[in-house]
Order: structure tokens, then C-alpha cells, then sequence
């Protein structure tokens, strides 16, 4: 709030430009510091000279009394909310009642939390325990032209149809043989290796090349494992009162979760 100029020189604010040279005068002489030894002195003397030159120039006297309206209007809402009997209950604590609000989140996060860090160490071991199934006679090649450009690729052999990428169906021809390395909880594909016999009796393999499904949980994806362990470590590790962040925190795990469930289950 600015000084108040009238209140310094001893005036009202409709005291003509004389009345306030009058009081500046008088006080001038009061608060000189050739006549006033006081250590508030000439702090109080420099204050009066600042009002006059402010008070007796019209424009600046102008500026000055509109600045200080608004501030004694803002003042005077001001006071009028805080002598409300309810002002102080309804208006201070309104941070702590959306803490409160949010704290019922902070189990939920913690169980999602946990379940997170499980799915994550069930898809990190399933990949460790990956294992080669028996190999497979491609018998023929069929390529789907969906709807809006989509195309998909599929082999056929006598264990069923394979849906693959449409480049990786480009590697095989009727006759080849091929394994897949799944994983043995969830099924997924992790690995394509195309074999050739290496003894007459066709009873070894040696692999002659293999391709990795871009697409998988296990390639393009795989980030969405690292965020997995990320925001459930999060959700257990921070401060239980910070519960703003820990909500965020939830949003963006459930997010996490159901995108990795999506590239899971489509691998």
C-alpha cells in the first residue's frame, strides 16, 4: 500500500495546495535536522519533503489519490471478509481440505503400486524362462488385406495358423521349418528362428537366421516394463502426506498399467 501522504503532512485529502503548504512549512521547521538532534530526524524530514512535491503538483496529486482509493477499497473488502464469523473456517484451510480429500487414495495407490512391481517381475522372469517349442513345416502363406490399409501376415503348418509381420512372413516359403521361443506363463512370442537340418536323418537344427517380433512387450515396447517398476517404486517410496503427487502418481500408473496389458496381450 503507498504511503500516505495526507496522513504525514497532518491534512485531509481536500485540503487545498496552501493548507498543505501551511503543514509543510510548520512540520518542516519542527523536523529539520539543524533543529531536531532526534535520531528519526531526517528519515522524517525526507518523508514530509516527499509528500509536498507529491501534493502540491496537480498531476502527481492526481495519480496519487487514485492509487490510494483502489488500495483503501481492496482494504476495506479485505476487512469485511475477515469479520465474516465463517471467513477463517471456509477460507484458510481450503489446502487441507483437498489433502483430506485425496487421502483416501493413498491405499489404493499403494496396493496398485504393488500389484505393478508384480506384473513387472512376472513379465522380467517369464522372459528369463523363455524355451524353444518343436519345430514347425510351413505349408502355405496367407497375406489379409484389411480395412484402412492393414495387412497381416499368416503362416499355416499342421500345429495351426501363425499370425507374424508382414516382412517376417516375406522371410518364410512353404517347406521351411521354423521354432518359436515363447515364454511358458504368457504365451508370448519373443523370437522366429528359421532352421536347417544339419545330420541326414533331419533330426538336428542349426538356426539359419531368426527375427524378433518389432512390435512385443519384449522389443519396441519393453519401456513400458521399466515405467512399470518406475511408478510402482514411486507409489511405495513417497511420503504418504504428500498426497497430491502420490494421486498423480495413481493416474499415471493405471495409464502405465492398461498400455502394458494392451502390448502384453497383442504381442
Amino acid at each position: 500500500m503507498p504511503k500516505n501522504y495526507y496522513y504525514i503532512l497532518g491534512v485531509g485529502q481536500h485540503a487545498s495546495t496552501e493548507e498543505i503548504r501551511r503543514a509543510f512549512r510548520t512540520l518542516a521547521i519542527r523536523c529539520h535536522p539543524d533543529s531536531n538532534p532526534g535520531p528519526n530526524a531526517h528519515e522524517q524530514f525526507v518523508k514530509i519533503n516527499e509528500a509536498y512535491q507529491v501534493l502540491t503538483d496537480p498531476l502527481k496529486r492526481s495519480i496519487y489519490d487514485r492509487r490510494l482509493r483502489m488500495k483503501l477499497m481492496d482494504q476495506h473488502r479485505y476487512d469485511a471478509r475477515v469479520a465474516r464469523p465463517h471467513y477463517r473456517h471456509t477460507y484458510r484451510p481450503s489446502t487441507s481440505r483437498q489433502v483430506d480429500e485425496l487421502l483416501w487414495v493413498v491405499p489404493y495407490v499403494r496396493y496398485f503400486s504393488i500389484l505393478m512391481l508384480a506384473f513387472a517381475l512376472l513379465l522380467g522372469g517369464d522372459f528369463m524362462l523363455r524355451e524353444k517349442l518343436s519345430p514347425e513345416v510351413v505349408q502355405s502363406i496367407e497375406v489379409d488385406y484389411g480395412t484402412f490399409g492393414s495387412v497381416k501376415g499368416f503362416v499355416n503348418t499342421r500345429q495351426g495358423s501363425l499370425q507374424m509381420e508382414l516382412e517376417q512372413v516375406e522371410k518364410l516359403a512353404p517347406g521351411a521349418v521354423f521354432r518359436q521361443v515363447k515364454t511358458p506363463v504368457l504365451g508370448i512370442t519373443t523370437c522366429i528362428e528359421v532352421l536347417e537340418a544339419t545330420a541326414q536323418s533331419g533330426s538336428e537344427w542349426t538356426v539359419s537366421k531368426h527375427f524378433i517380433p518389432h512390435y512385443g512387450i519384449y522389443n519396441v515396447f519393453a519401456i513400458f516394463i521399466v515405467m512399470l517398476v518406475v511408478c510402482g517404486l514411486s507409489g511405495l517410496l513417497i511420503n504418504k502426506e504428500k498426497t497430491n503427487l502420490l494421486f498423480n502418481i495413481g493416474l499415471l500408473s493405471v495409464l502405465v498399467m492398461v498400455l502394458t496389458l494392451a502390448f502384453t496381450f497383442n504381442s
